[in-house]
């Protein structure tokens, strides 16, 4: 991608089992060279079948003026849905924030073709090492970091919690400063 050398797989690739005896995954790429990276997801059934209609992965963002990268996946037997978090990024990167998506089964994108926004776009900010998981109560617990500088310091990690059944989020929760 534009002069860059090659990421390996396994920084941008994450595999996981659902109980059916498949598996899912997310990435991102910039599959057209056109130096913005979206998110993207599939889904094998444990019969070998694709779960989802797209034979190249499901876009989970339909943003292409931003870029989408980091992509953090989970799935959630009590709602029988995917849910995936990725920092979304201006062009030269000075622009950072933080969004989410919910996807069913059968690759429709359930908070809508944008999903939610967990933390808006800042200049200076920026997220990284973010991951998902089912709570309890119907929530999904969105975790990720945001750092204002390259040295380390500064750093702060939060817990969004999203109603698993709309795009509420209950609360935003700092845990580490």
């Amino acid at each position: 991608n534009g002069g860059w050398g090659n990421v390996p797989p396994w920084t941008i690739i994450e595999v996981h089992p659902t109980n059916d005896g498949g598996f899912f995954m997310s990435w991102y790429d910039d599959r057209y060279m056109t130096e913005v990276e979206s998110p993207y997801m599939a889904y094998v059934k444990g019969n070998g079948e694709l779960g989802f209609y797209e034979p190249n992965g499901l876009k989970l963002w339909y943003e292409d003026r931003l870029r989408a990268m980091n992509v953090s996946s989970a799935y959630d037997p009590a709602t029988d849905a995917f849910y995936a978090i990725w920092n979304q990024e201006s062009a030269g990167q000075s622009w950072n924030g933080v969004r989410a998506q919910k996807i069913s089964k059968e690759g429709e994108l359930l908070w809508g073709e944008y999903g939610i926004e967990l933390k808006p776009l800042q200049q200076g900010a920026s997220y990284g090492y973010s991951s998902v998981r089912p709570g309890i109560n119907d929530e999904i617990g969105f975790f990720y970091m945001r750092a204002f500088n390259v040295n380390g310091t500064d750093v702060e990690s939060f817990i969004t919690l999203v109603n698993a059944n709309d795009t509420t989020i209950r609360r935003e929760k700092e845990f580490t400063k």
